[in-house]
């Protein structure tokens, strides 16, 4: 991994008796799957001990400077053991992208995407056992001609991934750790389109999560997700592909959450060393 990320987002929150019963991700990862701020979870959204049916409706906004991005997100989970996301996605892009200039195609200056997603649980949490899930997330670009001009391959694509979540008592608080294994061939999340002119074959990126309950209510954390190194046209050309930051939760009660969080989202498009705010809110039916 060419950059160690210093800072990640993520959060969750775990149900009545975390590590004898159901454990749930009370926030969403910017894709709209149950997990924390970028990386999905084994954990599942709304799902609980009171219920064979959960939901949730996320939004999450992230400003670099240069991009905006906004993702309205919704997830529901049946049975304690599958859950169904989908993610609006809007990019706003600057005025003057280096590479590319002014001149968008079709005169547009933003990206639009949608994602859709399933998660199996495969084994749930236990005192000695972790939570083990595999999920998909179909991703489609709407202006497919605007990311093939940055150099996409496809406008569209599929990534698999499996997530692997326990958490462990340290010192009378929890510690949630998250190894997450995806296989994929996206440009910056699918943002940017699937495949490079130099490479049109899946890969596999580690996404890890770690994060510290100070209190029932209070988490804070870091998380890293590494990301295809695609070369692209217009200088796109990914060269630090790791992402991630810290962040600071808030659970005022079990329906309601908040993110805030400091991301290095290292190079988006042609522009390299993307710091951004992250900001997240979401709400449990």
């Amino acid at each position: 991994m060419k950059t160690l990320v210093k800072m990640t987002c993520m959060a969750a929150m775990l149900a009545a008796g975390v590590l004898a019963a159901t454990a749930r991700a009370a926030v969403t990862e910017v894709e709209g799957s149950g997990g924390g701020g970028i990386v999905p979870w084994a954990l599942l959204s709304g799902d609980n001990a009171h219920s064979d049916f959960g939901a949730v409706a996320s939004y999450t906004f992230i400003n670099t400077g240069n991009f905006t991005l906004h993702s309205i997100g919704a997830a529901a989970t049946v049975m304690h053991r599958v859950e169904f996301s989908a993610a609006n996605w809007y990019l706003g892009l600057p005025g003057d992208l280096p590479g590319v200039g002014t001149n968008y195609p079709l005169g547009t200056d933003n990206i639009q995407a949608n994602v859709l997603g399933i998660k199996i649980k495969l084994l749930s949490m236990t005192a000695t056992l972790p939570q083990i899930a595999v999920g998909f997330q179909y991703k489609n670009n709407n202006d497919k001609t605007l990311v093939e001009s940055l150099g996409a391959r496809h406008s569209s694509g599929t990534d698999g991934y499996v997530a692997v979540t326990k958490v462990f008592p340290v010192g009378g608080m929890n510690l949630l750790l998250d190894g997450t294994l995806r296989e994929t061939k996206a440009n910056w999340m699918g943002l940017l389109g699937f495949g490079g002119p130099g490479s049109d074959s899946y890969k596999t990126e580690f996404e890890g999560s770690a994060g510290l309950f100070l209190n029932a209510q209070t988490l804070v954390g870091v998380e890293y997700r590494g990301m295809p190194n695609n070369p692209l046209a217009a200088g796109a050309v990914q060269e630090d592909s790791s992402i991630g930051d810290a962040f600071l939760a808030y659970f005022p009660n079990k329906n309601l959450s908040f993110v805030l969080a400091a991301a290095n989202l290292g190079q988006i498009a042609t522009l390299k060393g993307q710091h951004a705010l992250y900001v997240q809110v979401q709400a449990g039916f």
